[in-house]
């Protein structure tokens, strides 16, 4: 009796794995069937090819989608983290720049004093007021995708990323190291 049962459990296992049916309409398969030059198939590999392409590209989307995400989950502490050391460089030095084209070439003009800034993570920008021998200038980045930092004693270089094409902005924040430590709330940034 149980020699019976396994053989009738190999059977139904057998007949589970078995391809499935699919109803394809009668005009689909027609062009399949052109397609594959009247071999029935070739029309198996081509709809299974369609297939697997279309699982391939659905899975990608799906990790494309996971990883946008999560960086959107860390663009928040990023935020946060900008948020505080910007707070931090109020009526202080910040040196900016275009990446790349003054990189170690950057002039005395480049210097300014923060004197206020608006952050917003929903709307993606940055505006700092910055002011030189009296003179506001202020400065917008929109369209942000990304913030890099790197520390370096109590400066802090920060990158900004933004769609393309436009340009990756970095700038130098002498931020005073002591208001950088507090749990402050600037009022500045909407996440």
């Amino acid at each position: 009796m149980s020699r019976l049962m396994e053989f009738l459990k190999e059977v139904k296992e057998l007949f589970g794995d078995r391809d499935k049916p699919v109803m394809i309409r009668n005009f689909l398969y027609e062009r399949l069937l052109e397609q594959a030059a009247g071999d029935e198939k070739q029309v198996e590999r081509i709809v299974n090819g369609f297939l697997a392409d279309k699982f391939e590209q659905m899975e990608e989307e799906s990790r494309e989608r996971e990883e946008r995400e999560k960086h959107d989950k860390e663009l928040v502490d990023y935020y946060v983290f900008l948020d505080k050391h910007l707070n931090a460089t109020i009526n202080r030095n910040i040196e900016i720049g275009i990446t790349n084209e003054l990189v170690g070439y950057e002039p005395h003009y480049c210097n300014y004093t923060l004197k206020d800034y608006k952050l917003s993570k929903p709307y993606k920008y940055l505006t700092l007021e910055l002011e030189r021998n009296g003179e506001r200038y202020p400065i917008t980045f929109d369209h942000i995708d990304d913030i890099k930092f790197l520390e370096a004693g109590d400066t802090l270089k920060t990158w900004i990323y933004m769609q393309r094409p436009l340009p990756t902005w970095r700038f130098y924040l002498d931020y005073d190291p002591d208001l950088a430590k507090q749990d402050v709330n600037s009022g500045r940034l909407t996440l």
